[in-house]
């Protein structure tokens, strides 16, 4: 692979990464036969693969995103969801599980859920057994650009704060993230992680930064009690 820019430079949107376009990654495009940058961002040479990891953008709605939205409007038929973005989602007036059992979803209820459609139509959100009431924690936003940071190699980081923090993560890719955690210490331990993940996802040596933002704070609470 003849490589035409170099590991952590910075690319506009067109310009050429490499001249094997089957090496062509994440927020690339392949044309004039070059591997091409979609985005502005910091390109990342990983193993065989290019890749862009774009500076700062807006959420784009995909079919089976997981997302978290808020419940702003109850109509006869379906509810209106904030996503965020300046976009609405639409889910239909059933049941959404919680805890195992079946509750009515009132207005300002958070709902994890997932994608069924996305185009010029709106957007339609999957209902019944893939739509959650979370009724405990808080929400921290970061950029959806970031968020599939948390989920590289097989969730390594989302995983490592859920194991260091003891909370669940409920992740939605418009950058709007759960945090349901044993106590408010532990939960803001959690954003602390997550903030730095936002702030800072090409640092190298992230997992090991992650976990110690993590345990100083959590550390720093106990010595404090």
């Amino acid at each position: 692979m003849t490589e035409l820019v170099n590991d952590k430079d910075f690319v506009l949107p067109g310009q050429p990464l490499t001249d094997e376009r089957t090496k062509a990654g994440r927020f690339t495009y392949v044309h004039g036969g070059l591997v091409r940058s979609a985005v502005a961002g910091m390109v990342r040479i990983r193993g065989q693969k290019a890749e862009v990891i774009p500076a700062r953008g807006p959420y784009k709605p995909r079919e089976n995103d997981r997302v978290i939205g808020i419940v702003v409007d109850i109509k006869p038929s379906y509810y209106e969801l904030d996503l965020g973005w300046g976009i609405t989602g639409i889910l239909r007036a059933k049941k959404a599980k919680k805890s195992g059992k079946e509750s009515q979803v009132t207005i300002g209820d958070v709902i994890y859920t997932a994608i069924a459609f996305a185009g010029v139509k709106g957007v339609m959100l999957k209902g019944g057994k893939d739509a959650h009431r979370i009724t405990r924690g808080f929400i921290v936003t970061m950029s959806p650009t970031r968020v599939p940071r948390l989920l590289v190699r097989d969730r390594e980081l989302q995983e490592t704060i859920e194991r260091e923090s003891q909370c669940k993560l409920y992740i939605g890719m418009n950058g709007y993230i759960a945090i349901v955690g044993p106590s408010t210490k532990n939960e803001f331990a959690a954003a602390s992680a997550i903030r730095l993940v936002d702030t800072e996802p090409t640092l190298e040596g992230l997992k090991e930064k992650v976990m110690g933002v993590l345990r100083r704070a959590l550390w720093e609470e106990l010595v404090e009690e």
